[in-house]
């Protein structure tokens, strides 16, 4: 890639964040959980999230997997619990990639259909790690609620059964 669009998208980085999270606000419907989270909540990691992306796209993907896992692990984390189920993190990644590719579209329409499409690719494919890291963290950390509940439970119940 001949433009550096990992600059470009670190550049704008604050206009991106600030545009996606007036997207979600917009669309508290869908994202139920975000309704009464302050800004900050909203906000919380996805400046890393667009960081690793910046770095991507700068260098060529050979350490993709390890750059972003901390990252997407962190957000799903978070997003569980603020509440956040599985259709409300998933449509707070589409609304992210839409705002990247709305901040990054003049850029991209100087470029070549070459550039255009590895550009696209290196993004598809970063929210798409990050989307699968979230939903892992996401259920891994419901699981953990499910058994520490479920241990409650047992005790409760030895303790009835030895009173």
């Amino acid at each position: 890639m001949s433009k550096d669009f990992g600059k470009t998208l670190l550049d704008k980085t604050d206009s991106i964040i600030e545009s996606w999270i007036k997207s979600i606000r917009e669309n508290v419907e869908e994202i139920e959980s975000s309704r009464g989270l302050a800004y900050k909540s909203v906000r919380n990691s996805i400046p890393l999230v667009l960081e690793a992306l910046a770095t991507l796209l700068s260098q060529s993907l050979t350490n993709r997997p390890q750059k972003l896992e901390n990252k997407g692990l962190k957000h799903g984390i978070v997003r569980a619990e603020q509440g956040y189920d599985i259709t409300e993190i998933l449509y707070e990644y589409g609304l992210l990639r839409k705002v990247i590719f709305l901040a990054l579209k003049p850029d991209l329409l100087s470029c070549s259909g070459d550039e255009i499409l590895q550009t696209v690719e290196i993004i598809d494919s970063v929210i798409d790690r990050v989307i699968s890291l979230s939903l892992e963290s996401y259920v891994e950390a419901r699981l953990k609620e499910l058994r520490e509940l479920q241990s409650q439970l047992v005790l409760r119940r030895l303790a009835k059964i030895t009173s």
